[in-house]
């Protein structure tokens, strides 16, 4: 059983034909195209399995259930392309997400709006991820070459700043075995 791109056109390039495996046989793959621009970020959720995110140029974040042959809903409100989705890592229903408009907003999936948007940096915001050991500190990497946590029960300042990096921030990650540790990439 194979699910081909919805566009009939052979020359057709969308900007997303994801290959999501739908069981451990190969053989059994879903093809979709449903951003209208270059995807820049995928995530699939940990906690409810038969989540996943993608963001793109298009400024739009969809959200996808592996047996629907589409997305299931689409969120916007960022002005700008999307760079980072990130699921929690302890709640199904949250992810956040980070923008060229500067911002980290965080999403409940139950809700047709984001429940929170910070103004993260003064710069392109390129990457986000949840520290594994509090549920409320989150960093972001940007284009101003630096990372920041925040805490999203206090969003006003962020909890720290790091600096260092030469070049824009473009990936990090939290450690999943030191509450204290991130790794970042420019």
């Amino acid at each position: 059983m194979a699910v081909e791109c919805a566009r009939a056109d052979p020359l057709h390039r969308c900007a997303l034909c994801v290959s999501v495996s739908l069981s451990p046989c190969p053989a059994l793959r879903m093809r979709r195209c449903v951003h209208d621009r270059q995807v820049y970020a995928v995530d699939w959720n940990l906690v409810n399995k038969e989540q996943i995110l993608s963001g793109a140029w298009d400024n739009s974040i969809k959200l996808y259930h592996p047996d629907e042959s589409g997305s299931i809903h689409t969120f916007r409100e960022h002005s700008k392309c999307i760079y980072s989705v990130q699921w929690h890592p302890r709640h199904a229903d949250q992810f956040a997400s980070t923008s060229g408009d500067c911002t980290l907003k965080l999403w409940d999936t139950n809700s047709k709006r984001s429940s929170l948007t910070i103004q993260a940096h003064n710069f392109e915001v390129l990457t986000c991820d949840w520290n594994k050991y509090n549920e409320f500190l989150i960093s972001t990497g940007s284009v101003d070459k630096s990372i920041r946590t925040w805490d999203i029960r206090n969003p006003r300042a962020p909890v720290t700043v790091l600096e260092g990096h030469e070049f824009a921030v473009r990936r990090l990650k939290c450690s999943p075995h030191h509450a204290n540790v991130i790794a970042s990439a420019s």
